[in-house]
C-alpha cells in the first residue's frame, strides 16, 4: 500500500523485506497472511505521536507487495531498540539481513523452546520479533533491567539478565531440556555458556560476536550431543 498515510496511520521505508510467515502476528496482534519486513518510520498521519518519526520498526506487508514504502496503522508496527535519525535504515537493512540469514540456517517450528542472546538489540532483537512470530517460545538473553524490558516487548516470555551470578542456572530452570536452538551474537564465555545449554540433538547458530569469539566446539562435541552447528559469517 502506498500514497500518504491517514489518521492513525505512518509511512514505513522498508529496510529488508522479512520470509513469508502467513501466521506471523502483527504488533497489534492481529493476524494475516504476509510478512515480516523491518523499516524506519518516515511520514506520520495525524493523530501519531511525534516520537514514532525516525524509529526503526517491523510490521507486515502482504503477500506479493514489493513496494519499499508502505502505509500501515501506526497500531500495526513493532518499534525496535535504537535511535531516531538517518542512520537506522542502513543500520537496519544490516541487522535485519543477519538476523534473516540465521533463520535461513536454523528453521524453527511454533510450540519449540529458543534462547536468543544479546535479545534488546541488532539483529538478536530482530530474531526474537521473528521467533515469536513464527509460534516459537523466546528466551532472551540480556544486560540490564531496561534491556530486559525491551527483550519482553519485542515478544520474549522470559528475560534473563547474563550479568548477574548464577544466569546460566535461572535459564536451565526455565528450559530444563535445553532449548531447541540456540541464536548467538554474544560469543566469549557467554555465548560458550549458552552452547552447553542447547538441547541434544538441537541447533545452534552463531550471528555475531559481541564479547569475543565464537565457541570452537571441536571435532567430536557436536556428533556426541548430535548439535548442529551453524554460522552466518
Amino acid at each position: 500500500m502506498d500514497g500518504e498515510p491517514g489518521r492513525g496511520e505512518v509511512t514505513v521505508c522498508v529496510a529488508v523485506p522479512g520470509p513469508v510467515d502467513a501466521a506471523a502476528g502483527t504488533g497489534s496482534g492481529r493476524h494475516g497472511p504476509g510478512r515480516t519486513v523491518a523499516g524506519t518510520v518516515t511520514v506520520l498521519g495525524p493523530g501519531v505521536p511525534a516520537c514514532l518519526r525516525g524509529r526503526p520498526v517491523l510490521t507486515r506487508a502482504e503477500d506479493g507487495v514489493a513496494d519499499r514504502r508502505l502505509v500501515v496503522p501506526a497500531d500495526d508496527v513493532v518499534v525496535l531498540p535504537g535511535r531516531p535519525g538517518p542512520e537506522p535504515a542502513a543500520g537496519l537493512a544490516d541487522d535485519a539481513g543477519t538476523a534473516l540469514r540465521a533463520l535461513a540456517l536454523t528453521p524453527v517450528r511454533a510450540g519449540q523452546d529458543v534462547l536468543v542472546l544479546p535479545a534488546a538489540t541488532g539483529p538478536g532483537a530482530l530474531l526474537v520479533r521473528l521467533l515469536t512470530d513464527a509460534g516459537a517460545r523466546v528466551v532472551g538473553v540480556v544486560r540490564g533491567a531496561r534491556a530486559a524490558r525491551s527483550a519482553l516487548g519485542l515478544g520474549a516470555v522470559h528475560a534473563v539478565d547474563h550479568g548477574r551470578r548464577g544466569w546460566v542456572a535461572g535459564v536451565h530452570a526455565l528450559l530444563p531440556a535445553g532449548p531447541a536452538a540456540v541464536f548467538d551474537g554474544a560469543g566469549g564465555t557467554v555465548g560458550r555458556a549458552a552452547a552447553w545449554l542447547v538441547a541434544d540433538g538441537g541447533r545452534y547458530t552463531s550471528f555475531g560476536t559481541a564479547f569475543g569469539p565464537a565457541p570452537d566446539f571441536g571435532p567430536c562435541e557436536p556428533r556426541a550431543r548430535r548439535i548442529t552447528v551453524a554460522t552466518t559469517s
